[in-house]
Formats: C-alpha cells, structure tokens, sequence
C-alpha cells in the first residue's frame, strides 16, 4: 500500500492589494455616504425654502411700548378756598370718599359775622329814621311806627310847631312896629304940612318986615326938622315892610323846608341802605365761603391743610379731589414712535403693581393722541405726545380673583401698530447693517 502525500485544500483566493476588483463591503459604504449627504442637502433646502416662504407669509404684530398712568377720566379737581381765610377745622381724611356738597373744611366766621350784625343794626336804624320821616311829612300813619319812633316823631313836630309859631311872632312884631311908624308917619305928614303953610303964610310978612326975621326962621327950621323926620320915617316904613314880607315869607315856608328837609334826608337814607344791602349781600356770600364743600364726588387726597389756624389763600389748593369715574390709561408716547400711532388701535395695559407673568394684562384701545407734543420734564425726560386709552376693564382679574386698580398706578403699555412679514425682520438687520458699513471710515 503506498502512501501518498495529502492533497493541500484549497485556499480561498485573495485579493491582492493591487487588485481593484468589486469589492461589496466597500460599495455599499460608498453609497450609503453620498445618500445621507444629498438626505442633508435637500433637507436644508427644503427647511430654508419653507422658513423663507413661511417668513413671506407669516405675519407678526409691531408694537410700540410706552409709559403712564392711570387717571380718572374726569381731571382731578383742586378745591380752593373762595376767599382767604383762617382754617377753623378739616372736616376729611386723607383717602375719605365724599359726595357732591359734603362739607369738607370750616374757616374763621367770627369776623364776617360780627360786620353782618354791624350793618343790620345800621341798616335798622336808617330804616327806621325813614318812617319817622315819612310818617312826619304824611306819607305813614303813625301806626305802622313804633312807640320810640312816635316819640320822635312828636319831637319833630313839636320843633316843626315852635319855628312856625317863631315866624309867627316875628312877622306880627313887625306887623305892628309897622302900623305904629305908619301912624307917625301920618302925623308927621299932618305937621309938616300945616308948618308949611304956615311958613308959606309968614313969608310974605316976613319980605314986607311985618315980623321979626327970628320967627321966621324959626317956623323955616320946624318945617326942615319936619321933612326930615319924615324920611326916616319913610325909610323905617320901607324897612319894617321888607322885614314883614320876610317874616311871613319865611311862616308861609316853614312847612314847606320842613318837607324837604325831611325828604332829603329820606333819599340820603334810601341811598345808604342801598349801599349796605349791597355790603350785606357781599358779606353774607362770603360767610357762605367759610364753609367749603366737595364740588363733585370723589376721593380726597393730597390734603395741604394743615389744621385749625391754617391761614389758607385763593391761589393754593387745600386738597385734591380725585372724580368717581371711569379710570383710563394716560400714555406718553416717545417722539419716535409716533409715526404709525392711531386712534382705534389695540392697547395691551400692563400694570406695574401686579407682575404680567402672574396677574396678566387689561385690554383697551387708544382714544385721543395730542396734536402737538410736550416738552421734557423731570418726569419724562424727552419729548412726548400724550395719549389716552380706553379701558375694557375697571378691574384685573387673574385665577378668579379680582385686584382694585386706582388712579396714580403706573402702567407698561404695549401699542399694536400694525402686523408686518416675519421677513422683514431680516431686511431691517440687513439695511441697518448696511448702514453701519457705509459710516466706516
């Protein structure tokens, strides 16, 4: 038997490292490489394509963010004292709520209450001096007057009575000095005319040297004394004459001046009562202002008074009355952003007091914008136009429960002003890059 060498088993055949024959391991790596990086690409692509479209089309809101407060809508009135004065006592607090009319301070009255007395009393007495007046020339009987106003008029008429019967007495003393220096004067009349013929008889005695030269001469000179006695007694006629004309004149017009003198005196009275009524009717008003009262409802605050003996004046406030009304958000929108700002527009009012994140928001819309813009401030410390919104709302509610708002709370408030392409967000980053370069130097 012979032994034969084994037969080697064949070898899997090798690839030599030089040969590039298929290799399946290595193609399929291959594949799989370039499919993940074209997966890659066109999902790039395609997230880009739909960003870009959704930017196109989605819209988001701008929106302008602004500060203020909240305020009644109503203004908060100051309550001045209409005249000055001495605070006597505060009838508020503090934050009290008050109605329309309520008192809520009382001045010092002594002093206007003692003038109105004062004039009263004036008043009173030219009154009644009036009637007494009156009722002494017949224009009231003397029932309408009092008892002291009737002994006055008594008085009066008593006085009235004694000029008359003065005057009286006068004219007929004058009266008879009349009628006496008549009859002298008619008996002086009778002599000198019977001593002129006399005279005129011995004259042509006398020029013939039938009598002595003395005699006539003597008969001349009773003639002369004669003539002139009876001049005097022309003259005192004359005299006595005017003075009883006087005299009767003066008893004729007695009652008249008394009449007059009365009426005088009642218009100068009349004129006097009309101008304390006038000061009556002005210190009564003022007393009225020594009691000042709520001008409308509201919450008081801000109270300057500062208590009995507080001298108060027209120019300061005593306190601020805060309405009972609707409040509503004043807004202060910056310069720059009030381009786009509208009357309608939708207002998201946040209120500082109460975090957003917690209590969220209240809803509104923009009422009033101002004309013109106001100036710097040391509140607000850049030019500004006031705004005033609306509020849908008096009342924040959050998880059921309701938060009081109240005038003065400063508030964050967001102005939607219109809705723009999501796009355009990179178009801005884009100009004002662009910007940006072109002020490189």
């Amino acid at each position: 038997m012979s032994i034969s060498s084994p037969t080697p088993s064949p070898e899997p055949a090798q690839t030599p490292a030089t040969d590039a024959s298929f290799n399946p391991d290595q193609d399929v790596s291959l594949n799989q490489s370039r499919l993940w990086s074209r997966l890659t690409i066109w999902t790039l692509v395609g997230v880009t394509a739909s960003a870009t479209a959704w930017a196109c089309i989605a819209q988001i809101d701008e929106a302008v963010q602004v500060q203020g407060q909240l305020e009644p809508k109503a203004a908060v009135k100051d309550v001045q004292a209409p005249v000055g004065g001495v605070l006597e006592r505060l009838e508020v607090k503090e934050g009290q709520r008050v109605t329309q009319g309520q008192i809520l301070a009382r001045f010092n009255a002594t002093t206007v209450a003692e003038r109105i007395r004062s004039l009263t009393e004036i008043r009173e007495r030219l009154v009644a001096e009036n009637q007494t007046f009156r009722a002494q020339i017949g224009e009231s009987s003397e029932g309408s007057v009092s008892v002291n106003q009737q002994q006055r008029i008594e008085a009066a008429r008593r006085e009235f009575e004694s000029r008359q019967e003065a005057a009286r007495l006068e004219a007929s003393q004058l009266k008879q000095q009349q009628l006496q220096v008549e009859s002298e004067l008619q008996q002086v009349r009778y002599s000198l005319d019977l001593n002129q013929r006399i005279l005129n008889d011995l004259r042509p005695l006398y020029e013939e040297g039938g009598i002595a030269r003395t005699q006539y001469l003597k008969q001349e000179e009773t003639v002369s004394q004669l003539e002139s006695t009876l001049r005097k007694n022309q003259a005192e006629l004359q005299r006595l004459q005017f003075a009883v004309s006087q005299a009767e004149a003066r008893l004729t017009n007695t009652q008249t001046v008394t009449f007059s003198e009365a009426r005088g005196r009642i218009e100068e009275n009349a004129r006097r009562i009309a101008e304390i009524d006038s000061q009556i009717t002005e210190a009564k008003q003022t007393l009225k202002y020594q009691i000042v009262r709520a001008p409308q409802s509201g919450t008081v605050f801000d109270i300057t008074a500062q208590g009995p003996g507080y001298v108060a004046n027209t120019s300061e406030p005593l306190m601020k009355l805060v309405p009972d009304d609707e409040l509503v958000a004043r807004l202060y929108i910056p310069n720059k952003d009030i381009g786009f700002v509208r009357t309608g527009q939708d207002v998201d009012i946040r209120i500082d007091s109460y975090p957003f994140s917690e209590y969220g928001d209240l809803k509104g819309k923009l009422t009033r914008v101002g004309s013109d813009s106001l100036p710097p401030n040391d509140t607000y410390q850049y030019v500004r136009f006031p705004a005033e919104v609306t509020l849908q709302e008096q009342k924040l509610v959050s998880r059921g429960r309701e938060l009081p708002i109240q005038s003065g709370m400063s508030v964050s408030a967001s102005i939607r002003l219109r809705q723009r392409p999501v796009i355009t967000l990179l178009s801005d980053l884009f100009s004002r890059s662009s910007d940006a370069l072109k002020t490189i130097r």
